[in-house]
């Protein structure tokens, strides 16, 4: 079983291995010592021998605790490498870092005041440093680190301790962010140096060595000779010394034993003693426990005491609070009658019970008095509640009475009225019977029967109308309520009234009235109904007896019989028309009778219609040659119509092959045609054929306009002749206007197919001026400041001369040898005029402003990998900024450029669009790592907003641009539209509003617009 003491060494030994080490081998110098001890006693003596083993034995115990204290002492000095000129660095198990951070180290310089390392042997091409970085950057990068560089962003290993002056031997983490790796140790070494000085006295001592040993061996060889006269009697010597050290080696054993029996012992009895401490140290706990237990009983016994004796207090206590409650709410209920009485069993109650409310006792006072004039007020509340109900009652009985009185007097109004109006309607009745009557023959008697039965109907309608208006005036006063309805009270010395009579109630009032009006009614239908019939009746008679007077009048011989002559005459004069001979014949072949050639009396009805017949066709005769002379007339003027739509149609021959040409000019601007054409090779082509399509449209429609002529002016009912006949020629311009209509479709497609190629085109420019502007910038090392000076020639803005002047001189990237494409420079005067026109935000100038330059020389990039930002180009220099966090956006101020020490790392100046920091960021790491990367500034709309010509909302030029726009909206950007950010938001310190410039992508338009209100309301945020 391990002991305390070597759980202990070997603690120490996993934490401090160097310390250990020095004492472990103090401790193996003293057993040696003790065993060199040993030996020479044993020749000595048995006893001399073991005092000198003991002797040896305690002064190893003393060098042991000597090193230990030494080991300590090692260890309190932060476990450092002291100001060693050469360290080694052994163990680390991570298998790429280890590879790297293993070996030999020496001191070349100092880092923040602490000294730094470098390794004698480069790792993959690149130098391994260690080094110390103070607290200027956090607390969180400061420490010692393994690195290739000092203060680079590539790191290998990392140590938290901020007070070390010298590299700390053990506790390094690794990676930085990872775990500690126990196996990871730093020692001192003498270094190359000490190496060779060893290794250049090593022949020296060999050579000095060689020298003794000779002088040794003839020494030897003498004193061989002077012993080997001797031999036998030391041979004898040798054997009895030999014994004796055997019998001396059995004694050491022995004692060695027993001293390590010893030692069991008193280690038994260490431990033995141990375990009565501890059980003396536990019976005094549990005495301790007990003794808090009782006490933790005491406690809990008197608590519950007090809180039982608390409980029947406050039970006594509600009890006479409730009592006391008890007679204060029969206070409360009392009646005017019981209020006395109620009062005095409180008072009882108060007297018996109060002392006993205790702290309650105030406050169940106060209820009872309050209880008291509670209870009072609410008695004289009642009574006066009574008082009042009672002059409401009487009241509304004088009101009833009244009422009913009222509706008793009305009622007998109004049944006096329907009685006039029931005279009427008998007297309505009596006028209609005249009616039945069967003299009534004639329209007078008639007429005048009817008058009567009018002039009744309308006093009876004016009798029952003024009933109805009087019921529907007073209906809501006559309604009596009688059954179930208690008795009235009587007036002494009044006669009671008796209930009104049952058919004197407003129902069966309104019942007869209703039965009065529908008797009037049917009355007055039955009457129209038989005055028609008598009408009609004498109505036919009278025609009857007018055809007989006129059978009369036209029978000139008085013979009953109207002959040829007399039916010519009734035609003549009657229907104004002369009867042809064929037509008399069959008139009188049909009617004639008896033999006799004539009509009688009894058929002249027949004659009648006879002669109607024949005046019809005499009519349709004339109307016949009527028609078939303006038939001719019809016939000739279609022959003219004829002629001029055959003229009409001979122009359509010239029009339709116009129109054959025009599609023919359209073919080659169609869609597969147009791949490999360029905008400006497109638009004129579709200028030309445009040109010819509006002449043959203009001809086709012309031939329409004619076509439609031909229908003007013209007789109605050859309207629809005409449309037929013009129908070709009306539909083959259709089809004309449709063909020439596809070719405008066709032609509207290639133009906007020629927008959308001069938009690329025009874009892909814009693109190549960025690339010719970023070059020249490199190619000259100028800033951004410096490159606009050279486009614009140090003006305020970029003149088209000014344009074309840089772009022609410029630095141009050459294309490679066997590369077909144009090199970024190689830009013609036409493509450079159209790029320039484009760029001119503003159409009402010809420069290009400013703002609309810096947009496409700017360039912004993002933040992937947290680096610093430091003042100057050097990665060690020491004037850090700050440390820049993924997702900032900065703007390039500068071309990068390569770190001073190591060629692979980019070094770029910038400034932090957050708070306009500048200075000077990593680009990438000498392993490829990008710490920024490309970034096309693009807002969104997050909430509707306009857009301004000025960035200061109140200025006097802001209020002249708003005057420019009179009636016209202004521009709104509604929510999902993107822009293209040229200048970054800035606040307007009037308004507080942080407001940016862009353009917008849908349309093109450039102005203000505001990004977050002064309120932190946002417009546009980064896409």
């Amino acid at each position: 079983m391990m002991n305390y003491q070597q759980m202990y060494q070997q603690q120490y030994a996993q934490q401090n291995p160097a310390a250990y080490q020095q004492m472990y081998q103090q401790a193996a110098a003293a057993q040696q010592a003790q065993q060199g001890y040993a030996a020479a006693q044993a020749q000595a003596g048995v006893q001399q021998g073991y005092q000198t083993a003991q002797a040896g034995a305690a002064a190893a115990q003393a060098q042991q605790a000597a090193g230990c204290q030494a080991a300590q002492q090692a260890a309190g000095k932060d476990n450092l490498v002291g100001s060693a000129a050469h360290i080694a660095v052994q163990g680390c198990t991570h298998a790429t870092v280890g590879g790297i951070v293993r070996g030999s180290f020496t001191a070349n310089g100092q880092n923040h005041g602490r000294p730094t390392y470098k390794k004698d042997q480069q790792v993959n091409g690149l130098d391994v440093q260690l080094y110390f970085w103070d607290e200027r950057d956090g607390p969180n990068f400061s420490g010692w680190w393994f690195g290739p560089k000092v203060g680079g962003d590539q790191v290998w290993a990392y140590h938290p301790s901020k007070d070390a002056m010298t590299p700390p031997k053990t506790g390094w983490k690794v990676p930085y962010d990872g775990p500690v790796d126990q196996t990871f140790v730093i020692s001192a070494t003498q270094g190359q140096q000490g190496q060779q000085q060893q290794s250049a006295q090593q022949p020296a001592q060999q050579q000095h060595g060689y020298g003794q040993q000779q002088a040794y061996q003839q020494q030897q060889q003498a004193y061989q000779q002077q012993q080997q006269m001797q031999q036998m009697q030391q041979q004898q010597l040798q054997r009895q010394q030999q014994m004796q050290q055997q019998m001396q080696q059995q004694q050491l054993q022995q004692q060695q034993a027993a001293a390590r029996q010893q030692q069991e012992m008193v280690k038994q009895q260490q431990i033995v003693a141990m375990q009565a401490k501890q059980q003396e140290f536990r019976q005094k706990q549990q005495e301790e426990l007990r003794l808090k237990a009782e006490q933790q009983k005491r406690q809990l016994e008197e608590a519950h005491r007090k809180r039982m004796e608390d409980q029947k207090r406050i039970a006594e206590e509600s009890k006479a609070c409730f009592a006391v409650r008890q007679a204060i709410q029969q206070v409360r209920i009392s009646t005017e009658e019981t209020l006395a009485t109620k009062q005095q069993e409180l008072a009882e109650a108060m007297q018996k019970n109060l002392a006993n409310c205790g702290a309650s006792a105030d406050r169940v006072k106060a209820e009872s008095e309050q209880a008291v004039d509670q209870a009072q007020k609410r008695i004289e509340a009642l009574k006066e509640a009574r008082r009042k109900e009672a002059e409401r009652k009487a009241e509304q009985e004088k009101k009833a009475k009244e009422a009913q009185e009222k509706a008793e007097k009305l009622l007998t109004e109004l049944e006096g009225k329907i009685e006039s109006a029931d005279g009427a309607v008998k007297a309505l009745t009596t006028a209609a019977g005249a009616f039945d009557s069967p003299t009534l023959t004639k329209m007078t008697a008639i007429t005048k029967a009817a008058g009567k039965v009018d002039q009744a109907g309308e006093a009876a309608f004016t009798a029952l109308e003024e009933c109805s208006s009087f019921v529907k005036e007073n209906g809501a006063s006559m309604t009596i309520v009688t059954a179930g309805k208690a008795p009235q009270k009587q007036e002494p010395g009044e006669v009671p009234k008796e209930p009104p009579a049952a058919g004197r109630t407003l129902p069966a009032l309104v019942k007869k009235l209703n039965d009065l009006q529908k008797q009037k009614q049917l009355t007055v239908q039955k009457a129209q109904t038989t005055k028609v019939s008598l009408t009609k009746k004498v109505e036919a008679k009278t025609q009857l007896d007018s055809k007989a007077s006129k059978f009369t009048k036209f029978d000139a011989n008085k013979d009953g019989l109207l002959d040829e002559k007399e039916i010519a005459n009734y035609a003549k004069k009657e229907y104004g028309i002369s009867l042809p001979k064929a037509s008399m014949t069959k008139i009188l072949a049909s009617l004639s009778r008896d033999g006799k050639k004539g009509v009688k009396k009894d058929d002249f009805q027949n004659l009648v219609v006879q002669v109607g017949i024949a005046r019809e066709a005499t009519k349709d005769a004339q109307r016949r040659k009527k028609r078939e002379a303006h038939e001719k007339q019809l016939e000739e003027m279609k022959t003219s119509l004829r002629a001029k739509v055959a003229e009409v149609d001979q122009s359509s021959a010239a029009i339709e092959e116009a129109v054959k040409a025009v599609e023919e000019a359209g073919k080659p601007l169609s869609g597969k045609d147009l791949k490999g054409k360029t905008s400006q090779e497109i638009l004129p082509l579709v200028d030309e054929a445009e040109a010819k399509v509006e002449k043959a449209k203009a001809s086709a429609e012309e031939l329409q306009k004619e076509a439609s002529a031909l229908k003007e002016d013209i007789n109605p009912e050859l309207l629809n002749w005409i449309i037929n006949e013009a129908k070709p020629i009306t539909g083959k311009a259709a089809r004309l206007l449709t063909r020439l209509n596809n070719v405008t479709g066709l032609l509207t497609k290639a133009r906007n197919d020629a927008k959308i190629k001069d938009a690329i085109e025009l874009k892909k420019l814009e693109t190549q001026v960025v690339d010719m502007l970023k070059y020249h910038q490199q190619a000259k090392t100028l800033t951004v400041a410096d490159l606009y000076g050279a486009v614009s020639e140090n003006k305020d803005e970029v003149d088209k001369d000014s344009f074309l002047k840089f772009f022609k001189a410029c630095e141009k990237k050459q294309p490679a040898e066997d590369s077909t494409e144009k090199g970024a420079g190689s830009m013609s005067d036409e493509d450079a005029e159209r790029v320039f026109a484009y760029l001119v935000d503003n159409k009402e100038s010809e420069t290009i402003s400013k703002d609309r330059m810096m947009s496409l020389i700017r360039t912004y990039m993002k933040v992937t990998k947290d680096t610093v930002l430091t003042g100057s180009l050097s990665i060690k220099a020491t004037d850090s900024k700050r440390r820049l966090e993924v997702g900032e956006v900065l703007e390039i101020l500068g071309v990068p450029t390569a770190e001073g020490e190591v060629e692979e790392v980019k070094r770029v100046q910038c400034k932090a669009l957050k708070d306009n920091a500048e200075g000077w960021v990593t680009l990438c790491g000498n392993k490829g790592e990008n710490f920024l990367v490309p970034h096309t500034v693009t807002f969104k709309v997050v909430k509707e907003t306009i857009m301004t010509e000025t960035f200061e909302l109140d200025s006097e030029e802001a209020k002249e641009a708003t005057k420019k726009l009179k009636d016209r909206e202004p521009r709104k950007l509604r929510p999902g539209e993107l822009v293209e950010v040229w200048i970054w938001p800035k606040k307007e310190e009037k308004s507080g509003l942080e407001r940016l410039k862009c353009r917008t992508k849908s349309d093109g338009l450039a102005g203000w617009v505001t990004a977050v209100g002064n309120a932190g309301t946002v417009f546009l945020q980064m896409a």
